[in-house]
């Protein structure tokens, strides 16, 4: 059985007493703000971060099981490091070690990476979709990265924003993370993952294919997000776009007829073509994805095409991650150290101070609950800490505690678990404001597996009827800044006095990236910060601070540490 996030936790605070790697051993963990080793999880693995006084290197720790991993992942270490690979510029160092980590006397295998240099493809989108040229130099450069890929017969199998590093204003791009990569060798095994679906063709789970045609439908996706971006910008911000979908989403693909969003485009002329062949792609089979350069030639019998159209499909939601009732404490205390989707109405929401000093003492924090606390009972909560706060004031809401009380959210993150001798306090801390989306109880329903969608289409026809005017069928109209409007929140447009390129900040949380909040004074201390985030302090969200005599018990990670410090609960 492999390691767990706690027992990772532990053996990365003193990272060099547990690597074989002399490299590696060499190097500290960055902590986070709670004290603890900065750790991301993806697929498999579980990533931290060690730097020396001269490098930065990834280092990949496995808490799932991979068949015929060691056979899968020394094949793409010798693929990777040959010298054509080498020098592309594509990959960065990687190296699988089988003995490269012990825990508690037992020896497992890690994965050794150089740490990419620049942003992913989903920060540089969100900073620069406005930038026609940044955007027609990063379709390029995707094109070229296609093309190599081909030429070698390699696929990455889970091309996303998320695995795409983009620096020199979009004329350089690199891959991370190679857990589902093909490689020539490799045929007779089968795909460890099949992708992020709002970049995956609908076939893919279903037909599992395992072969160099991988990345075609990704590429193609991306390539035509692009060129409408370059002359079109704004529909960045009107399909909601993200780290997580760059115009298009899995309900595109499985009903292209009735997409919204693919008919609009498709009655401009620039796109026509494009779109066109985007939904023909859609309508076949896995193995006839063309190649990226040759998706403008894709011809479908229109006769066929239109059989295997009905004029509703009905659609269940398909998210990014594992999806998870915020309320279903249960289940979701078996995916601590797994990135999920959670799903709830908020009930409460409370300010509080980390307790100490130093540099992880007195820093605010906002618990955002699913139910309502209780002394000694397990909960799930959100983690926000002032930098998130922060970003929401920066995108125009001012006030984000009481005024969200008994609205529902969808939240995505790395599940953590905080421990005292009472009670385990499952959390999930966002790192960015775009993490969070607020919706309405039909599309948490519609998230939920609860209710389908049905979307209208007519092939070949126009834009399908709004999806509020059919039954059943979930409402995402209207942005996240219009609801809070709504509840009372102050949002106004100003020439965003904070200095913060509006793009860098902007997702599908908010509808437009211009609408900022003016601060008439800043606060002269982080606790009056939060009151200023918050909405001030009321009966029903008080601002408390802690110290040493608070009865209430503090949490601490499932394995502590002497830099970990205390976070008071909120007593009421």
């Amino acid at each position: 059985m492999l390691p767990n996030l706690s027992d990772y936790m532990q053996t990365f605070q003193n990272p060099g007493l547990f690597l074989s790697d002399r490299e590696l051993a060499s190097c500290t963990c960055p902590k986070d703000q709670q004290g603890q080793p900065e750790v991301q999880s993806g697929g498999f693995a579980l990533t931290f971060r060690l730097v020396s006084a001269t490098k930065k290197w990834a280092v990949r720790c496995f808490h799932r099981e991979v068949k015929d991993r060691d056979r899968r992942y020394t094949a793409i270490s010798a693929m990777l490091n040959q010298p054509t690979m080498k020098q592309s510029g594509y990959f960065v160092d990687f190296s699988y070690q089988a003995k490269g980590v012990t825990v508690k006397g037992q020896w497992y295998p890690i994965v050794k990476m150089a740490w990419a240099h620049g942003e992913t493809l989903g920060r540089f989108l969100e900073s620069n979709y406005n930038n026609r040229q940044a955007m027609l130099n990063l379709r390029m450069s995707l094109q070229s990265l296609y093309q190599f890929l081909s030429a070698n017969h390699v696929a990455h199998g889970d091309i996303q924003p998320g695995n795409l590093m983009v620096s020199n204003n979009g004329q350089k791009v690199q891959l991370i993370d190679y857990d589902g990569m093909f490689v020539p060798g490799m045929q007779d095994l089968s795909a460890s993952e099949t992708g992020v679906p709002n970049f995956q063709h609908p076939c893919r789970q279903k037909e599992n294919p395992w072969n160099e045609k991988l990345d075609r439908f990704p590429f193609i996706v991306l390539d035509i997000a692009l060129a409408v971006l370059a002359e079109k910008p704004e529909y960045w911000t009107k399909t909601k776009s993200s780290d997580e979908k760059v115009l298009f989403e899995t309900t595109d693909y499985s009903a292209p007829y009735g997409s919204q969003t693919f008919n609009e485009l498709k009655t401009d002329g620039r796109f026509s073509q494009q779109i066109s062949a985007l939904q023909q792609i859609c309508l076949s089979g896995f193995d006839s994805i063309p190649e990226l350069d040759k998706y403008l030639q894709f011809k479908l019998s229109p006769s066929a095409a239109a059989k295997k159209q009905p004029s509703v499909v009905k659609i269940s939601y398909k998210g990014n991650y594992p999806v998870f009732d915020a309320t279903k404490l249960h289940l979701i205390a078996g995916h601590v150290g797994d990135v999920v989707e959670l799903v709830g109405k908020i009930v409460e929401t409370k300010v509080n101070k980390t307790i100490g000093t130093g540099r992880f003492g007195n820093r605010p924090y906002m618990f955002v609950n699913f139910n309502h606390w209780r002394p000694r009972t397990d909960t799930v909560r959100l983690v926000l800490w002032s930098e998130v706060l922060t970003q929401f004031s920066r995108m125009g809401v001012q006030s984000v505690t009481s005024r969200v009380v008994n609205k529902y959210v969808s939240v995505t993150g790395m599940i953590c678990a905080f421990t005292n001798q009472f009670s385990t306090s499952y959390q999930l801390v966002p790192k960015s404001a775009t993490q969070i989306q607020i919706i309405d109880e039909k599309e948490a329903a519609f998230r939920l597996g609860r209710i389908q969608k049905e979307i209208q289409q007519k092939f070949g026809g126009p834009v399908a009827a709004p999806t509020s005017q059919q039954p059943n069928t979930v409402s995402t109209s209207g942005s996240n800044v219009d609801r809070l409007k709504g509840m009372g929140v102050n949002t106004r447009t100003t020439a965003n006095p904070l200095g913060l390129r509006p793009p860098q900040i902007q997702s599908r949380i908010m509808a437009s990236p211009r609408v900022t909040i003016n601060t008439p004074q800043r606060p002269k201390t982080n606790i009056d910060k939060l009151k200023t985030l918050t909405g001030g302090v009321n009966s029903g969200d008080s601002l408390k601070t802690t110290s040493s005599s608070s009865k209430t018990p503090q949490p601490t990670l499932r394995t502590p540490s002497s830099s970990t410090p205390s976070i008071s609960k909120p007593t009421g």
